[in-house]
């Protein structure tokens, strides 16, 4: 027997009064064991990701570096020389946006990074890809 939801107003919409039964964890398990799986694998790999140790470079290289790429507004890559549980940090990738005494600012693709020029281990100036060919820009 099926009762009405006009019956009963107080008390709202109940699914099991209305005839419906829940099967539960039945019908959700296999879409909670794979995404489970899929996170406990980015997990996985982002804890036994290490970063490995780039050449050391002296602060002159560095300062050169950091003043090619601020003029020419090119991308760099830096790694800085501080460890965090013996490992180094991920490597700092954005521009040059300019310097303050031994700051350096860098503008990554979500924020705006300082970094002290004593503690930049390896720097390296990307390639950035052309978006164009130059064939399609040449006349006939």
């Amino acid at each position: 027997m099926v009762k009405d939801f006009q019956e009963q107003p107080e008390k709202g919409f109940i699914p099991a009064q209305q005839g419906y039964q829940d099967r539960k964890m039945a019908k959700w398990q296999g879409f909670i064991l794979s995404d489970h799986a899929e996170l406990q694998k980015k997990h996985a790999a982002i804890r036994h990701k290490v970063n490995e140790p780039k050449v050391k470079q002296t602060v002159e290289d560095i300062s050169e570096c950091l003043s090619h790429a601020f003029s020419k507004k090119l991308s760099v890559m830096l790694q800085t020389d501080i460890l965090e549980n013996g490992l180094y940090k991920d490597d700092i990738t954005g521009t040059v946006s300019g310097f303050e005494d031994n700051l350096i600012y860098i503008r990554t693709d979500s924020d705006y990074v300082v970094v002290e020029l004593e503690s930049i281990r390896h720097i390296s100036i990307l390639s950035t890809p052309k978006w164009f060919k130059s064939d399609d820009w040449s006349e006939t």
